[in-house]
Parts: structure tokens; sequence; C-alpha cells
């Protein structure tokens, strides 16, 4: 088989065995309640990676926990997800007294809030990522990302009912994702994943589409997926299409290489039951997330670790 030519077999094998290991911590800290180390890998247990699922981030924990109530308002959820995303702020709606509504948003308040919260020293970015927003009321201080945005949002408000019926027609996963990148100003294909991926959590895709029905290899994947072809380089060697059939053929070939590995009866113990979709494995989204970490394990582990979040347990409560 083609994609196994191109895969470096020690690597893949590597590849899940880090998975492993990173979901025995989090059942170990989360389910069985052992105290730190949950580890004996000094790399795991040295530097901070996200979880393998997606949805134990504990920025995707608060943003499910405040919008569910609301899941069948596919207005407000649609608004407040790409609200969240755009700042992407731990506890931003408590800040901002949200989830708001889109049919009542004013974006002279909304940006009057985040003026009075900037003023008192607080943080309204997270620093994972950067909005580069285009300037949408070029006449009301252009310069100040938080009012583009505000605008946006309002831009967003008075198209939402119009984007969904565009979003309904959709005929497969890739060409919803494509409308939000396009109809959603300020939006690049990370930001655009970002959003589609949290609607799948409020079963929003009336198709039922899941996060195992598409992926957008982000550029963290993509080298990871490079190392585990035997290049540490985040550059493109294959196409997107073959890249596309890589992640498929890692995500399907799960069960069968952690039987290899005399592991396939410990991941069935320690998997994330509540997972999205795809339980008790990885769905799409969660192979290409963990990718990306993975290429930060192995990096660290032949010696180019760079500038690395270390692991700190007291800033670490939540998964």
């Amino acid at each position: 088989m083609v994609m196994l030519t191109l895969l470096s077999k020690k690597r893949l094998e590597e590849y899940w065995r880090f998975v492993v290991e990173r979901q025995r911590i989090w059942y170990k800290r989360f389910i069985l309640n052992e105290p730190y180390p949950w580890t004996l890998d000094p790399i795991l247990q040295k530097y901070h990676f996200c979880n393998n699922y997606r949805e134990l981030d504990k920025g995707t924990i608060y943003l499910i926990d405040k919008l569910t109530p609301f899941k069948t308002d596919r207005e407000k959820v649609l608004f407040n997800v790409v609200m969240y995303r755009f700042f992407n702020s731990y506890g931003f709606f408590d800040k901002i007294n949200g989830p708001l509504t889109p049919n009542n948003y004013e974006p002279y308040e909304f940006i009057k809030i985040l003026d009075e919260l900037i003023s008192k020293g607080e943080s309204i970015y997270s620093p994972a990522y950067v909005v580069c927003p285009p300037i949408i009321k070029p006449d009301y201080r252009a310069k100040s990302k938080h009012v583009q945005l505000a605008f946006i949002l309002k831009v967003l408000s008075e198209k939402i009912n119009e984007l969904i019926v565009k979003i309904d027609s959709a005929k497969t996963p890739k060409d919803s994702f494509e409308i939000l990148l396009k109809e959603i100003p300020g939006t690049n294909n990370f930001l655009a994943y970002e959003f589609w991926t949290d609607l799948t959590y409020f079963n929003f895709f009336k198709q039922g589409w899941t996060d195992n029905d598409f992926v957008n290899i982000g550029p963290g994947a993509r080298w990871g997926l490079n190392i585990i072809m035997g290049k540490d380089t985040k550059d493109y060697l294959l196409s997107q299409e073959d890249y596309l059939k890589l992640i498929l053929y890692i995500r399907d070939s799960m069960p069968k290489i952690l039987e290899q590995l005399g592991l396939i009866e410990e991941w069935l113990e320690i998997s994330y039951k509540q997972a999205y979709s795809n339980v008790p494995y990885l769905s799409l989204r969660n192979v290409e997330h963990s990718l990306c970490e993975y290429r930060k394990y192995w990096r660290i582990k032949n010696g180019r670790v760079g500038r690395r979040r270390l692991f700190k347990l007291e800033q670490s409560k939540i998964r």
C-alpha cells in the first residue's frame, strides 16, 4: 500500500506510543485522581502538551459548558462560537456577560466592555494564536484589533440567518468549512476549522457531520506527518490530497497498530468515552491535533527544544 511506503514504521509506532502515554496521563490524573507525576517520561513531565482530544482542552470545555444550554438556538451558537474563537480567552463570556444574542448585539456596547477590561489590565486575548482582522470600520480607531473584531461581529450578526442557509445547503463538510472561511471577515483556514469543529460539538450541522468527517491539515500536523515520513521539516513534501490520504490511513489503522503494540486493551480502558465521535478511537480532528503535539515531542526528544511551554502544576487545574 502506497501509504505504508511513505511512513516510517518506527516513527508511526512512536507516534502511537506518545498518544497512549499522553492519554495515560489524563486518565491517571482526572479519572484515577493519582498525584503528580503521572508518567515516567521526562519530556512529558517537564513540558506542556495538549490532550489528544481537543474537546478536553480547558478552553473548549468552557465553550461547550457555556453554549450547551443554547444548542437548539443555532444563530446564538454560531455567533458565540465565532466570537469566542476570535478572542480565545478562557472565561471570556463571564467577562462580557455573555453569551450574547446576535439580534441584540450592539458593537459600541461590546467595545465599551472590552475597553473597560483593557483599562483594568485584563487580557482579552489568548496568546495561543493571533487574529489579524481586516479594516471594517476605518473611521473608528482602525488600529485597535478588538474594535475591528467588534464590527466584524456586527457584520456576522446581520447576515447570520443567510449564512446558516448557505451552510445547510453545503453538499460536503469541506463546502461548509469554505463557506465559513469565505463569509466571515477576518477568518483564515485555521480559524474556520476552529469554528467548524466547535459547531460539531453542538450538532449544528443538519447534515449530521462530526469532527470525524473532515480535516483541515494545519502546518503543525503536516510537520508531524513529515516526521513520521522520516523528514524533520515543515515544508510541503506532498500534495494536500496525499497528506489527507496519510492522515486517513493513520486514523483508520489505529486499532490494528495498537493491537500490534500490545496497547489496545489499555487504550479501550483509558480512552475518553464521552468523545464526540469515533469512540473509542481518535476522530480525524483529534488525530490531526495529536500529530501537532507529537511533532513537539519528537523535536524535544531529538534536541530541538526551541521555545517550549513548561508544565506548571499549580497553573494547570483543568484538563
